[in-house]
């Protein structure tokens, strides 16, 4: 299943309106903060807002990346990879994101 795909159906079917942008969160995960604080800054100066979480194991920290844009499966691949290369050099990788119905 692609999830990417998959999610968009779910907004589409919930009645988002992908003409209106969104505030598309991208959950970028690193082993341990001081990772996740430098590719922060990075990510920040690609024009993300960017807050640093632990995961609920504790084991990770979170990079959630957040991005006004039109959600559209072309754009969210090109953001994560994106991030993915921004997030290298510490270990780090997009795996998901997320977003609210827009109406």
């Amino acid at each position: 299943m692609n999830f990417d795909r998959h999610i968009l159906k779910v907004l589409k079917k919930k009645g988002s309106n992908f003409r209106k942008t969104h505030a598309v969160e991208f959950y970028v995960y690193f082993k341990g903060k001081a990772s996740a604080k430098k590719a922060a800054t990075r990510i920040k100066k690609q024009g993300f807002h960017v807050e640093l979480l632990s995961d609920s194991s504790g084991k990770r920290w979170i990079c959630l990346s957040i991005r006004e844009l039109h959600p559209q499966y072309e754009t969210i691949q090109r953001f994560k990879r994106k991030l993915n290369t921004l997030a290298k050099p510490w270990g780090g990788h997009c795996d998901s994101w997320g977003t609210q119905v827009e109406k």
